[in-house]
């Protein structure tokens, strides 16, 4: 099952071709307080904290620079730079109590791979099409602006985010 389209309007809950109710798992993650998800499917997969280093001449907050996972080099990016999402404190309340085990998450499409780190990252969870409720109206971050979707689950309300909106918004940093 791929990943949602980007059809609807930018906060419109949009389904894949299964319909409303199919299940599709996402990914659910944690950056500063805000809980996110990403379709299962853009994962390549988890790993611990990577070292970054820096690109000469690339001054955008957003590019923190390059990883090696297992002698590939992979463009590392700062999510919440990108989202608009101010960084965790150590008393952050939506953090869970024990479970602050930052992690590199590496997405994949159409050949591309990327990296970013988060927080936390809770477990891939199954979301049913009629789970997902609208983006209210107004979001003050790019993180509502890339949301499709929210859905309740057992972290608390989490922005589903657009893959192909994200996609966008990282080319975005490369110009």
């Amino acid at each position: 099952m791929g990943p949602a389209t980007s059809a609807a309007a930018p906060g419109t809950p949009t389904v894949d071709g299964e319909g409303v109710h199919a299940v599709r798992p996402v990914i659910v993650f944690r950056t500063g307080s805000r809980w996110l998800a990403l379709a299962a499917t853009q994962v390549r997969e988890v790993v611990g904290v990577l070292p970054s280093h820096r690109v000469p001449h690339r001054r955008d907050p957003r590019f923190v620079g390059l990883v090696n996972v297992r002698g590939e080099l992979v463009p590392c990016i700062d999510i919440a730079a990108l989202l608009g999402i101010e960084r965790a404190t150590a008393e952050s309340p939506k953090a869970h109590p024990g479970h602050r085990w930052p992690r590199t998450v590496l997405i994949e499409q159409d050949g591309q791979t990327l990296a970013f780190q988060v927080d936390e990252v809770d477990a891939v969870h199954p979301v049913a099409g009629e789970a997902l409720q609208p983006v209210p109206p107004g979001e003050p971050d790019a993180a509502g602006r890339l949301t499709q979707a929210q859905v309740d689950l057992p972290v608390g309300r989490t922005a589903l985010i657009d893959s192909d909106l994200l996609w966008y918004a990282v080319n975005e940093v490369w110009r």
